[in-house]
């Protein structure tokens, strides 16, 4: 259905408004730093949720982002999940982008998702929640501290290198092939919280007037939500993945829709026929879908550097061209334009099994190390340093400690020189 005037002076305006929360945000991130690293005023320190793991639960320090994740928890409990809506600024530029590759012509391919929720909530808990909770109950119990400004603003960044190539893959390359906000709908640990804090809320999207069912709202929704079907059955938006962006209230062609309290809510019964569902992968294909994911995150997580975030994202890139390429084989037959597509798959699952086989050996060796069975940890050590490409520092002191423990000086000696060479590369030495 072709969109009317009142439609695009709608979104026009809500683009405006998302235009202008992008450059508040950003202004008060710059003069945070500028407060911070030039004129020394160290008294706030980094506004990162993950603080509320690291240091609140799992070392009892209450510190800034601590308390900005706790205050955004009781704010979404009154106003709804807008800050990841509004205000986050991975969401805001995910938004921006996609005006922006409208306008140029250049396609997302989307592809619906029903278990990223679950994924993401995986991530919380095992890359966060469980560390630290883990840290926590092995631990003496620490005193209670607050110190707002323990943690300086860039401390928790992956560094330059990773850190622009993490963004450069999770804005610019994800939402290409998996839609507009893929990084918010498959793998955002914090969306989670804020996403199951938000069900609680009075404040949510709502049918108030009359749906014609034209759909345009569910098209809209950023967040694979089938709005049109949740709308007509719950008469709200209730799901843990809307962010309250109102980009359906902005595409709704006869204002059917509102953010507002309960009261205003139309229960009236709607007779019109639902539209086809939003197009999932069979439930099959989608397990199989996330067991790739799982498979290749759990692999790089902690291996070369690479970091959580640019794991999974790695993780949802290769699946995707995994699933297309099964789809294709299945319809098409191996063509001649596919027989490259599936060799260079084969050979990236090729290398991401044999860094999974090293990644395991690595995870064996240190528990063996920590319990004091140097043979074995120098058996799984030793293999899974034969696997690595690049081999990570920290196997190499583990190596080095065993070395060293018995006795082995020559192998320490050659380690160390390993070592040493790589931390003169890298301008250390």
């Amino acid at each position: 259905m072709a969109r009317n005037a009142h439609q695009a002076r709608k979104e026009k305006k809500q683009l405006r408004w998302r235009i202008a929360a992008f450059l508040v945000l950003h202004l008060l991130i710059g003069l945070h730093l500028l407060l911070w690293y030039v004129y020394d005023w160290q008294v706030i320190g980094a506004i990162d949720m993950q603080e509320l793991f690291r240091n609140f639960i799992e070392k009892n320090v209450l510190t800034a982002g601590a308390v900005f994740f706790l205050a955004l928890i009781g704010l979404t409990l009154i106003w709804g999940r807008l800050f990841c809506g509004w205000m986050c600024h991975i969401g805001q530029v995910y938004d921006l982008l996609a005006a922006f590759y409208a306008r140029i012509g250049v396609k997302m391919r989307a592809f619906p998702l029903r278990l990223g929720p679950l994924m993401a909530f995986f991530v919380l808990v095992w890359y966060f929640l469980w560390e630290a909770v883990v840290h926590r109950s092995t631990t003496a119990e620490p005193p209670a501290v607050v110190d707002m400004g323990l943690t300086e603003p860039w401390e928790l960044l992956p560094g330059w290198i990773n850190g622009s190539i993490t963004l450069g893959l999770v804005l610019f390359i994800l939402p290409l092939f998996l839609g507009r906000r893929a990084f918010c709908r498959n793998l955002c640990p914090w969306g989670v919280v804020l996403g199951a804090v938000n069900r609680f809320s009075p404040l949510k999207v709502r049918r108030t007037g009359d749906c014609t069912m034209c759909g345009q709202c569910s098209s809209a929704c950023p967040m694979d939500i089938d709005v049109s079907r949740v709308i007509n059955v719950n008469f709200h938006v209730g799901e843990l993945s809307c962010t309250n962006c109102l980009q359906c209230v902005a595409s709704c062609p006869v204002d059917a829709l509102s953010f507002s309290l309960p009261k205003k809510e139309n229960r009236k019964q709607q007779k019109l026929p639902f539209l086809s569902p939003l197009p999932y992968p069979a439930w099959s294909l989608e397990l199989g879908f996330w067991a790739m994911v799982l498979a290749v995150g759990l692999t790089y997580s902690e291996l070369y550097g690479m970091g959580i975030f640019m794991a999974y994202t790695i993780g949802l890139l290769i699946a995707r061209a995994s699933i297309w390429a099964f789809q294709n084989v299945r319809k098409r037959g191996f063509a001649s334009r596919l027989v490259p597509a599936v060799l260079s798959l084969l050979l990236v699952w090729g290398i991401v099994a044999k860094d999974g086989m090293a990644a395991r050996d690595f995870q064996v060796g240190v528990g063996a190390l920590r319990a004091g069975d140097l043979r074995a940890a120098q058996n799984h050590l030793e293999r899974c340093d034969r696997l690595f490409w690049v081999t990570p520092d920290t196997l190499l002191l583990n190596l080095n400690q065993i070395y060293d423990r018995t006795g082995q000086f020559q192998k320490k000696k050659q380690n160390a020189d390993r070592f040493n060479k790589r931390q003169r590369a890298r301008g250390r030495l």
